[in-house]
Protein backbone atom coordinates (compact mmCIF):
# COMPACT_ATOMS: atom_id res chain seq x y z
CA UNK A 1 0.00 0.00 0.00
CA UNK A 2 2.81 2.40 0.98
CA UNK A 3 4.72 1.47 -2.17
CA UNK A 4 1.68 2.27 -4.29
CA UNK A 5 1.32 5.64 -2.53
CA UNK A 6 4.95 6.52 -3.18
CA UNK A 7 4.69 5.47 -6.84
CA UNK A 8 1.55 7.54 -7.27
CA UNK A 9 3.22 10.65 -5.87
CA UNK A 10 6.22 10.21 -8.17
CA UNK A 11 3.88 9.83 -11.16
CA UNK A 12 2.03 13.01 -10.17
CA UNK A 13 5.30 14.95 -9.89
CA UNK A 14 6.44 13.67 -13.27
CA UNK A 15 3.17 14.86 -14.77
CA UNK A 16 3.61 18.34 -13.26
CA UNK A 17 7.19 18.56 -14.50
CA UNK A 18 6.36 17.55 -18.09
CA UNK A 19 6.98 20.53 -20.44
CA UNK A 20 3.75 21.91 -21.89
CA UNK A 21 2.77 25.03 -23.76
CA UNK A 22 2.99 27.86 -21.25
CA UNK A 23 0.55 30.65 -20.50
CA UNK A 24 3.21 33.00 -19.08
CA UNK A 25 6.51 32.98 -20.98
CA UNK A 26 9.85 34.73 -20.53
CA UNK A 27 11.90 35.68 -23.59
CA UNK A 28 15.58 36.48 -22.98
CA UNK A 29 17.97 38.08 -25.46
CA UNK A 30 21.71 38.30 -24.75
CA UNK A 31 24.53 39.96 -26.65
CA UNK A 32 26.61 43.12 -26.84
CA UNK A 33 25.76 46.76 -27.44
CA UNK A 34 26.97 47.77 -30.91
CA UNK A 35 26.76 51.43 -30.05
CA UNK A 36 24.77 53.66 -27.76
CA UNK A 37 24.75 56.67 -25.46
CA UNK A 38 23.23 57.27 -22.04
CA UNK A 39 22.46 60.95 -21.69
CA UNK A 40 19.98 60.16 -18.91
CA UNK A 41 22.23 57.99 -16.75
CA UNK A 42 19.82 55.03 -16.71
CA UNK A 43 22.71 52.56 -16.86
CA UNK A 44 25.23 54.49 -14.78
CA UNK A 45 26.97 57.80 -15.42
CA UNK A 46 24.99 60.40 -17.41
CA UNK A 47 26.59 60.92 -20.79
CA UNK A 48 28.29 57.53 -20.81
CA UNK A 49 29.13 55.63 -23.99
CA UNK A 50 27.32 52.25 -23.96
CA UNK A 51 29.23 50.73 -26.87
CA UNK A 52 30.61 47.18 -26.48
CA UNK A 53 28.99 46.60 -23.09
CA UNK A 54 27.24 43.24 -22.46
CA UNK A 55 23.48 43.39 -22.40
CA UNK A 56 20.46 41.25 -21.57
CA UNK A 57 16.85 42.03 -22.45
CA UNK A 58 14.02 40.06 -20.85
CA UNK A 59 10.36 40.16 -21.86
CA UNK A 60 7.49 38.63 -19.91
CA UNK A 61 4.30 37.79 -21.83
CA UNK A 62 0.84 36.53 -20.96
CA UNK A 63 -0.13 34.50 -24.04
CA UNK A 64 -3.84 34.68 -23.19
CA UNK A 65 -3.95 38.47 -23.64
CA UNK A 66 -4.11 40.69 -26.72
CA UNK A 67 -5.23 40.18 -30.29
CA UNK A 68 -4.40 36.74 -31.66
CA UNK A 69 -3.23 35.79 -35.15
CA UNK A 70 -2.69 32.06 -35.72
CA UNK A 71 -1.98 30.39 -39.08
CA UNK A 72 0.04 27.30 -40.07
CA UNK A 73 3.15 29.50 -40.35
CA UNK A 74 2.48 32.38 -37.92
CA UNK A 75 1.69 32.87 -34.24
CA UNK A 76 1.23 36.45 -33.14
CA UNK A 77 -0.12 38.34 -30.13
CA UNK A 78 -0.32 42.11 -29.87
CA UNK A 79 -2.19 44.69 -27.85
CA UNK A 80 -1.99 47.54 -25.38
CA UNK A 81 -3.55 50.91 -24.63
CA UNK A 82 -2.75 52.04 -28.17
CA UNK A 83 -4.96 49.24 -29.59
CA UNK A 84 -7.78 49.17 -27.02
CA UNK A 85 -7.02 45.70 -25.64
CA UNK A 86 -4.72 44.49 -22.86
CA UNK A 87 -1.06 44.26 -23.78
CA UNK A 88 0.32 40.71 -23.76
CA UNK A 89 3.61 42.17 -22.50
CA UNK A 90 3.73 42.13 -18.69
CA UNK A 91 7.23 43.45 -18.06
CA UNK A 92 10.51 44.27 -19.77
CA UNK A 93 13.90 44.30 -18.06
CA UNK A 94 17.03 45.68 -19.74
CA UNK A 95 20.52 45.17 -18.30
CA UNK A 96 23.53 46.94 -19.81
CA UNK A 97 26.95 46.75 -18.20
CA UNK A 98 25.47 45.11 -15.09
CA UNK A 99 22.89 47.87 -14.44
CA UNK A 100 19.19 47.01 -14.83
CA UNK A 101 16.13 49.11 -15.63
CA UNK A 102 12.58 47.81 -16.07
CA UNK A 103 9.18 49.05 -17.17
CA UNK A 104 5.60 47.88 -17.61
CA UNK A 105 4.75 48.06 -21.34
CA UNK A 106 1.06 48.88 -21.06
CA UNK A 107 0.99 51.01 -24.21
CA UNK A 108 1.96 48.22 -26.59
CA UNK A 109 3.31 44.68 -26.59
CA UNK A 110 4.01 42.20 -29.39
CA UNK A 111 5.22 38.59 -29.51
CA UNK A 112 5.47 36.98 -32.94
CA UNK A 113 6.83 33.72 -34.32
CA UNK A 114 7.06 32.71 -37.98
CA UNK A 115 8.30 29.61 -39.80
CA UNK A 116 7.37 28.54 -43.34
CA UNK A 117 9.93 25.75 -43.49
CA UNK A 118 12.57 27.96 -45.08
CA UNK A 119 12.45 31.43 -43.54
CA UNK A 120 11.82 31.78 -39.82
CA UNK A 121 11.72 34.59 -37.28
CA UNK A 122 10.99 35.53 -33.68
CA UNK A 123 10.07 39.17 -33.03
CA UNK A 124 9.37 40.93 -29.72
CA UNK A 125 8.43 44.50 -28.93
CA UNK A 126 7.33 46.50 -25.88
CA UNK A 127 6.46 50.15 -25.35
CA UNK A 128 5.28 52.47 -22.63
CA UNK A 129 4.24 56.08 -23.25
CA UNK A 130 3.30 58.64 -20.61
CA UNK A 131 2.45 62.28 -21.23
CA UNK A 132 2.63 64.92 -18.50
CA UNK A 133 1.56 68.34 -19.73
CA UNK A 134 3.97 69.20 -22.57
CA UNK A 135 6.43 66.36 -21.97
CA UNK A 136 6.15 62.87 -23.46
CA UNK A 137 8.02 60.06 -21.70
CA UNK A 138 8.58 57.00 -23.88
CA UNK A 139 10.44 53.73 -23.39
CA UNK A 140 10.63 51.35 -26.33
CA UNK A 141 12.35 48.01 -26.96
CA UNK A 142 12.44 45.79 -30.02
CA UNK A 143 14.35 42.56 -30.69
CA UNK A 144 14.29 40.09 -33.56
CA UNK A 145 16.16 37.05 -34.87
CA UNK A 146 15.75 35.75 -38.43
CA UNK A 147 17.23 32.95 -40.51
CA UNK A 148 16.83 31.43 -43.99
CA UNK A 149 16.82 27.72 -43.11
CA UNK A 150 13.82 27.41 -40.79
CA UNK A 151 15.70 26.79 -37.53
CA UNK A 152 13.63 29.23 -35.46
CA UNK A 153 10.26 27.88 -34.20
CA UNK A 154 7.02 29.72 -34.88
CA UNK A 155 5.57 28.86 -31.46
CA UNK A 156 5.24 31.68 -28.92
CA UNK A 157 4.63 29.25 -26.03
CA UNK A 158 6.91 26.23 -26.43
CA UNK A 159 10.40 26.59 -24.86
CA UNK A 160 13.38 26.94 -27.21
CA UNK A 161 16.91 28.33 -27.38
CA UNK A 162 18.47 29.72 -30.56
CA UNK A 163 22.04 30.86 -31.19
CA UNK A 164 22.29 33.46 -33.92
CA UNK A 165 23.96 31.98 -37.00
CA UNK A 166 25.67 33.38 -40.08
CA UNK A 167 22.73 32.42 -42.35
CA UNK A 168 20.44 35.06 -40.85
CA UNK A 169 20.40 38.34 -39.01
CA UNK A 170 19.40 39.75 -35.63
CA UNK A 171 19.07 43.13 -33.97
CA UNK A 172 17.96 44.80 -30.76
CA UNK A 173 16.95 48.35 -29.81
CA UNK A 174 16.45 50.17 -26.52
CA UNK A 175 15.22 53.76 -26.63
CA UNK A 176 14.09 55.85 -23.67
CA UNK A 177 13.51 59.59 -23.74
CA UNK A 178 11.57 62.62 -22.52
CA UNK A 179 10.51 65.02 -25.25
CA UNK A 180 9.30 68.57 -24.60
CA UNK A 181 6.72 69.59 -27.21
CA UNK A 182 6.80 73.20 -26.05
CA UNK A 183 10.47 73.56 -27.04
CA UNK A 184 10.61 70.83 -29.70
CA UNK A 185 13.61 69.20 -28.06
CA UNK A 186 14.63 66.21 -25.98
CA UNK A 187 14.94 66.73 -22.23
CA UNK A 188 17.01 63.58 -22.02
CA UNK A 189 17.57 60.45 -24.10
CA UNK A 190 19.17 57.01 -23.88
CA UNK A 191 19.64 54.82 -26.94
CA UNK A 192 21.35 51.49 -27.58
CA UNK A 193 21.64 49.29 -30.66
CA UNK A 194 22.38 45.66 -29.81
CA UNK A 195 24.05 42.70 -31.50
CA UNK A 196 22.23 39.52 -30.43
CA UNK A 197 24.03 36.24 -29.78
CA UNK A 198 21.22 34.12 -28.28
CA UNK A 199 17.48 34.14 -27.58
CA UNK A 200 15.58 31.74 -25.33
CA UNK A 201 11.92 31.28 -24.52
CA UNK A 202 11.04 29.62 -21.20
CA UNK A 203 7.86 28.91 -19.28
CA UNK A 204 7.16 30.87 -16.10
CA UNK A 205 5.38 28.60 -13.56
CA UNK A 206 2.13 30.07 -12.35
CA UNK A 207 1.44 30.28 -8.58
CA UNK A 208 -0.99 27.34 -8.74
CA UNK A 209 1.68 25.16 -10.35
CA UNK A 210 4.22 26.12 -7.69
CA UNK A 211 1.70 25.16 -4.98
CA UNK A 212 1.10 21.78 -6.64
CA UNK A 213 4.83 21.12 -6.89
CA UNK A 214 5.45 22.04 -3.23
CA UNK A 215 2.54 19.84 -2.12
CA UNK A 216 3.87 17.01 -4.26
CA UNK A 217 7.34 17.25 -2.72
CA UNK A 218 5.73 17.19 0.74
CA UNK A 219 3.79 14.04 -0.09
CA UNK A 220 6.94 12.42 -1.45
CA UNK A 221 8.82 13.17 1.78
CA UNK A 222 5.98 11.80 3.89
CA UNK A 223 5.81 8.61 1.82
CA UNK A 224 9.57 8.09 2.12
CA UNK A 225 9.45 8.57 5.89
CA UNK A 226 6.67 5.98 6.21
CA UNK A 227 8.69 3.51 4.16
CA UNK A 228 11.74 4.00 6.42
CA UNK A 229 9.61 3.58 9.55
CA UNK A 230 8.06 0.42 8.17
CA UNK A 231 11.49 -0.99 7.30
CA UNK A 232 12.84 -0.29 10.79
CA UNK A 233 9.85 -1.91 12.49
Amino acid sequence: MKIYLFSGVILALATIATPVSAIIVKVTYTGTVDWGYDQTGIFGTPGADLGFLPYQMVYGYDTTRGNIVATPTTNKLYGGDLTGVLSPALWTKVTIGGVTTSFSPRSYGLIWGYNDGLQSQQFHEAEHIYVNKEIEYRTFTQNSVYDFVGNIPSSIQDPFSYNVESNGYAYGIFHSYAYDFSTGSYVHETYASMAISNVTLAAVPEPANWAMMIAGFGLTGAAMRRRREAALS
